[in-house]
């Protein structure tokens, strides 16, 4: 949504499981059938003015971060899910699949906002998988609860790990599994570009 700034080959499908993704080409219709439970997320809404950027719940603010402010669009991801649900999450398998209804439920809404003006979703889209990206590798300047919860979520998963080894898996995980993260993505918006063809991520 306006916020002042732009808001801001695979195998066959069959060499696939139904969560892993293909980032060369729109995703399999079985790809996107097989999210399941996709909740509604906040309404994009944010009027764009300065107003709608804070500095609320941003890490060290009064210090390391003091002057960073969050934009509207980060206050509206579709984390919804996670925040049901992160204390059940007892793997990366189900871990990936929150994480999978999350990018396909924050790009319905954004396909919903912007209706027809597709390169400006797709703008938005790509802001919002960058974001993913953060939270997921522990990069985010975001200290929401639900942020908290993702991080304990993260923890329980890679209990074993030393501090030093669960930044750099965070970071391989993300990695190796952000193609299909951005597949569910593309769910969203290919159902309004017709036979056009879903482009990369750009290695983000």
């Amino acid at each position: 949504f306006d916020d002042g700034s732009a808001f801001g080959g695979g195998l066959p499908f069959s060499g696939y499981s139904p969560l892993q993704g293909n980032h060369n080409k729109c995703p399999d219709e079985n790809f996107c059938k097989g999210i399941k439970n996709v909740l509604s997320c906040p309404p994009k809404n944010s009027t764009g003015r300065n107003g709608d950027w804070i500095s609320v719940a941003v890490k060290e603010s009064s210090t390391t971060n003091k002057g960073v402010l969050v934009p509207p669009r980060r206050k509206k991801l579709c984390l919804r899910n996670i925040n049901q649900v992160w204390h059940r999450i007892k793997d990366e398998k189900n871990f990936k699949e929150e994480f999978v209804k999350v990018a396909l439920g924050e790009s319905n809404a954004l396909m919903k906002h912007y209706k027809e003006k597709n390169l400006n979703a797709l703008t938005a889209i790509k802001y919002g998988f960058s974001d993913m990206g953060d939270i997921i590798k522990g990069t985010d300047l975001i200290d929401y609860q639900i942020t908290k919860n993702i991080n304990r979520a993260l923890d329980k998963i890679l209990r074993n790990e030393t501090s030093n080894d669960k930044i750099k898996k965070r970071v391989d995980w993300w990695e190796a599994n952000k193609s299909a993260f951005w597949d569910a993505f593309m769910c969203g918006y290919k159902v309004h570009i017709g036979n056009k063809p879903c482009p990369e991520h750009d290695n983000m």
